[in-house]
């Protein structure tokens, strides 16, 4: 008993110290801390560096209190070698075209080879000739790739050529030298196993090593290392920790007096939100830099409560210079978006020069303007901040929002966002490019002047503006690549009850849109503009280019009877139609270019009541993959002195009731010959009416042209006059009234028989009242005496057209009959019964 006893305790004692043993290989805990032991984020001028060391095996004598060593430095004390990397080299029989960029070494760089050999067209295998080949595959698009023990960072970019299998990339990287101080830490008492010494703060702009001050500058990030002999694995570990440095280190806070913020105190180091109140202005001049400190808000306020932020009560005045810009970022040497809040401005005045704002949640926050509010952005840049660049919210009071000379770059949401502000907007020789939503979006503003901006690789669409309660400009903007959405989307007027939102005027001029064929017309791709005004102001849509894309420039408006004037553009290549009119839209279309699209120009006029005359004249029209023009609804065009030809479709398909005046135009060779070879008028094959649909009316085709309108000349002058009843001033006149002449105008080419004299020619004019002449009749139908069917027939209407002849109707089918006169034989449209 007593042999089994001692057996079960020497198994006791064993476990114990097995126990003791594993628990001691523990890595190491390195903090830089404040005077009060806290964790310190930050230090300022007048404080020493405090390092604890909290290690149980570094207690290798429980009696005494021991010491140990670490290493601290700063980016001013750390003058020694730099840890690099080489140029890479891409292999010799490389497939594919894409480079490989190194974005960053580090403190764990060692001196070695590395080679990257692709896998397959997208995915490299990374091997350091020290480090080994790494777990993880790199895919190409990815943002960045860091090898497992963060020795290298890099990046590579696909090129116009695909990788194939066995591409490469070689570089060298070489690891550097540290100059630093070394601080003695003490243990806080016997057996503790932590341990804490400081080091002074010098500020210098001439380093000394060894001298037991930490050398600094404003801005410095601070790094302490410690080298633990046994980490958690048995193995030697490096333990590093950080915290910066700033001349001014500001906590949350309220700023209750005019302040200015000056390079000469800079960084400005924020930990907490800053509230400049209201009635008080923060200056801050050129050459500052406002750092906020990364995913930290010490008063977990505002709109963003685990981030800092800067909240504008008051009067913000950034005055940064083309030479010194003001900054305002995230604290980390190695930025990501969100790591702020971002700068928010409460309904009064703010202006940015020469200031950048970067990877905060927000970037700038308008909100609740006032009538003499402003908002003043100049050559400033707002990038990579998420999920908006610039908004602007619920002003109500017209403040003035301007944005000039500036860039709205890479932002993960929205580049510029207005919901409600009610304030006039300027944005003017900007670039917004690379945002993850819309560039532009503007909803219930007053005068809106959007011009001379480069718009472009927005992934929700270029620019969309709605609700415009005074005058919209569109003009000069450069837009290309705008997601599967559109360049420029404009809507106003229908939504809303009241008519204060209708557009006083829109002029929408000198634009270019390109989409790529890789997201444009081939897969559907982004409209180029749709101007779906509901108002009543008469739109000019001028001198603007589009390529490319779904459509290229459609118009609409269902409520009110408008004229816009579309002249001058040029749409080419888009997958739809190149232009598009419909609703109450009465255009005057002249020299556009509408080539290569899949229709070219399409019309549909929704008012039964309306006039659908317009004029359609110096257009060239041409090589559509479809139809040339189609006609639809109540429209009436009047399509004279244009070139219309080589499209696959109709040249013009009329599905209307109405006799189209086609005259004058140009069709190309091929169709120009098909004229030539018959008897005119006839039917013909590219032209669709009622030689194609009975029930669709004639496209006249007369006086075509022998050549371009701009240089042709009607193969015959034999063309049928207008004929227009005009009011003094020239004007086609649906009324008279007491004391008025009513005046008559011709136009008859043919009328004109003596080029070298003023001639006459004469019309007849008469009234209700004037004409007293036997009218225009019709005798009452008379069933056949054999019919089956009991119904009955009613004439409507005779006209001036009636003749003197006796008329027909014969049953065809149950439905349909054959009508007939004695004069004007058989029609071409049976009548069907109901």
């Amino acid at each position: 008993m007593k042999k089994q006893f001692l057996g079960k305790m020497y198994l006791w004692l064993c476990v114990c110290f097995l126990t003791s043993n594993v628990n001691a290989a523990i890595t190491g805990d390195l903090e830089l801390i404040d005077s009060s032991g806290n964790v310190a984020a930050t230090y300022q001028s007048g404080d020493d560096v405090r390092v604890r060391v909290t290690d149980a095996d570094g207690n290798a004598d429980a009696g005494v209190v021991e010491a140990l060593t670490v290493r601290v430095t700063s980016e001013t004390e750390d003058t020694g070698t730099p840890y690099s990397a080489s140029t890479p080299v891409a292999g010799a029989s490389n497939s594919g075209d894409g480079s490989l960029t190194i974005l960053k070494t580090s403190y764990d760089t060692k001196t070695e080879n590395w080679t990257l050999t692709a896998v397959s067209q997208t995915s490299f295998l990374v091997t350091g000739s020290v480090s080994g080949n790494q777990t993880q595959q790199y895919t190409v698009g990815s943002e960045s790739y860091s090898t497992s023990n963060n020795e290298v960072t890099f990046r590579i970019d696909q090129g116009t050529i695909s990788f194939s299998i066995g591409d490469s990339f070689t570089f060298s990287t070489t690891a550097g030298t540290i100059v630093s101080e070394t601080v003695t830490l003490t243990e806080t008492g016997i057996d503790t196993g932590i341990f804490e010494g400081s080091i002074p703060l010098v500020e210098s702009v001439t380093p000394s090593a060894s001298d037991n001050n930490l050398d600094v500058n404003s801005g410095d990030l601070i790094t302490a290392f410690y080298d633990d002999a046994i980490g958690d694995w048995g193995d030697a570990v490096q333990v590093r920790s950080t915290s910066l440095y700033s001349a001014t280190v500001i906590a949350g806070a309220t700023i209750l007096a005019d302040t200015v913020w000056t390079a000469a105190n800079s960084p400005y180091l924020i930990t907490g939100d800053v509230t400049v109140n209201n009635g008080v202005t923060l200056t801050i001049l050129e050459g500052v830099r406002v750092l906020f400190l990364a995913n930290s808000d010490d008063q977990i306020s505002g709109d963003e409560p685990y981030d800092s932020e800067l909240i504008v009560n008051g009067t913000l005045n950034v005055a940064g210079t083309v030479d010194n810009g003001v900054v305002f970022t995230s604290s980390n040497r190695e930025p990501v978006t969100g790591e702020w809040g971002g700068i928010r401005i409460n309904g009064d005045n703010a202006s940015f020069n020469y200031a950048t704002i970067e990877y905060s949640a927000y970037g700038i926050y308008a909100y609740g303007f006032g009538t003499n509010s402003s908002l003043v952005i100049s050559n400033s840049i707002i990038q990579q901040n998420g999920s908006y660049g610039l908004r602007n919210m619920q002003g109500y009071s017209e403040g003035v929002v301007s944005i000039a000379d500036s860039q709205i770059i890479n932002n993960k949401g929205y580049g510029i966002y207005s919901n409600g502000d009610y304030d006039a907007w300027t944005i003017t020789g900007n670039t917004i490019s690379g945002n993850a939503g819309m560039g532009l979006y503007l909803y219930r503003t007053a005068d809106v002047v959007i011009s001379n901006n480069t718009i472009s690789d927005n992934l929700g669409g270029g620019s969309q503006i709605s609700s415009v309660r005074d005058g919209f400009e569109y003009s000069n903007n450069v837009l290309s690549n705008n997601g599967n959405n559109w360049a420029l989307y404009f809507y106003n007027g229908a939504s809303l009850s009241s008519d204060v939102w209708m557009t006083d005027s829109l002029l929408i001029a000198g634009n270019t849109i390109t989409n790529d064929v890789l997201t444009g017309c081939c897969s559907g791709g982004s409209h180029g503009m749709i101007i779906n005004d509901q108002g009543i102001a008469d739109a000019t849509i001028t001198n603007n280019i589009v390529s490319g894309g779904y459509s290229g420039i459609v118009v609409d408006n269902s409520i009110n009877n408008v004229q816009p004037i579309i002249n001058n553009n040029t749409i080419t290549n888009v997958r739809d139609y190149g232009l598009q009119i419909s609703g109450k839209v009465i255009p005057i279309l002249a020299g556009n270019v509408l080539d290569g699209n899949g229709y070219g120009f399409y019309v549909y006029y929704n008012d039964v009541n309306g006039n659908g005359d317009f004029s359609i004249s110096n257009n060239i029209i041409i090589n559509s993959t479809y139809d040339g023009i189609t006609i639809g609804g109540y429209a009436k065009p009047i399509i004279n002195n244009n070139d219309i030809y080589g499209n696959g479709g109709y040249a013009i398909r009329n599905n209307t009731t109405f006799e189209i005046d086609a005259k004058n135009n140009w069709w190309g060779v091929a169709d120009t010959a098909e004229i030539n070879n018959g008897t005119n008028p006839q039917s013909l094959s590219f032209i669709y009416d009622n030689n194609s649909d009975a029930g669709l009316g004639f496209v006249n085709y007369a006086g075509w042209l022998n050549e371009t309108y701009a240089t042709g000349a009607p193969v015959s002058l034999s063309v049928t006059g207008t004929l227009e009843l005009i009011d003094s001033n020239g004007n086609v006149a649906a009324t008279y009234q007491s004391g008025d002449d009513v005046r008559v105008r011709v136009t008859d080419a043919d009328g004109n028989t003596n080029a070298g004299v003023v001639e006459t020619l004469t019309v007849r004019v008469t009234s209700e009242t004037e004409d007293t002449g036997t009218p225009y009749s019709a005798s009452t139908p008379v069933a056949g005496s054999s019919n089956s069917g009991d119904g009955s027939l009613t004439i409507l209407n005779t006209s001036y057209d009636t003749k003197t002849e006796d008329w027909t109707l014969t049953a065809v089918s149950q439905t349909s009959f054959l009508v007939t006169g004695s004069v004007s034989g058989n029609q071409t449209q049976q009548y069907t019964v109901g």
